[in-house]
């Protein structure tokens, strides 16, 4: 619990700077709720455990207290790729793609140690969530 704990605390402060803000309330929630659920799925709950069946799953370093594996990475790797569909690339594509492999890291190392896709998912959630809370409040205090 005490690396959820500072998971959470360092969600607040990376979301801050995460330049995310869907527009319009149904991308917002999407954005929120939905494709952080599908994407912890897809990514943590399917293909985490596939890749950590078939490769090596020794601990290379550790980050934030979590083990970081081959399988950890590449699939860190896949999630910041797949965080490019929506963007050319620029410089703000490489950003979301470089705050999506950190926490494709601390999700997967999460998610190793816990062989539960729950606490990374609710610190998806949350991440977005503050990510849009942060943007909206950066709008108001611009106008």
């Amino acid at each position: 619990m005490p690396v959820f704990l500072i998971l959470l605390i360092a969600n607040c402060i990376a979301s801050r700077y995460s330049g995310y803000n869907p527009v319009g309330k149904f991308n917002t929630i999407n954005f929120i709720i939905v494709w952080p659920v599908i994407e912890e799925i897809v990514f943590r709950g399917s293909i985490l455990p596939y890749l950590n069946q078939y490769l090596a799953t020794g601990q290379i370093f550790e980050f934030i207290f979590l083990p970081v594996s081959y399988p950890v990475i590449i699939s860190a790797l896949l999630f910041a790729i797949c965080h490019l569909q929506y963007y050319k690339l620029s410089r703000q594509s490489i950003r979301f793609m470089v705050f999506a492999f950190v926490g494709g890291i601390t999700f997967g190392g999460l998610a190793d140690i816990t062989h539960s896709i729950l606490l990374t998912c609710l610190l998806h959630i949350e991440f977005n969530f503050l990510a849009v809370y942060f943007a909206k409040k950066s709008l108001r205090n611009r106008s």
